[in-house]
């Protein structure tokens, strides 16, 4: 199959600091953050995070969501996003692997 254009991530996620995790993404990954809503809580009730046609939905986890446990050192699921270049996709890994202090 052939397609015009990449393939491209949507992913909703709630996470208990959505704050550092979206601070995370734009500064290491590169997203923008497009629209951030406040809830009553003052957590965030949903912001949306761009990179290209990449999109990620962030709201803070009140309930305390069941989060699948780790087999292996995996939990089966994992967020996939393709780049434009071989070169983009080693500059994403060199800037994630730095931000973390890993070499």
């Amino acid at each position: 199959m052939t397609s015009e254009r990449p393939a491209t991530l949507s992913m909703y996620v709630c996470c208990k600091d959505p704050a550092a995790a979206t601070e995370w993404l734009c500064r290491v990954i590169g997203f923008e953050k497009v629209i951030e809503f406040r809830d009553e809580q003052g957590g965030i009730a949903h912001a949306e995070l761009r990179l290209g046609d990449a999109v990620i939905m962030i709201q803070t986890d009140h309930e305390g969501y069941d989060v699948a446990r780790a087999i292996n050192g995996a939990t089966g699921r994992g967020p996939i996003i393709t780049l434009a270049s071989d070169e983009a996709v080693r500059a994403m890994h060199e800037t994630a692997v730095a931000a973390v202090g890993h070499h």
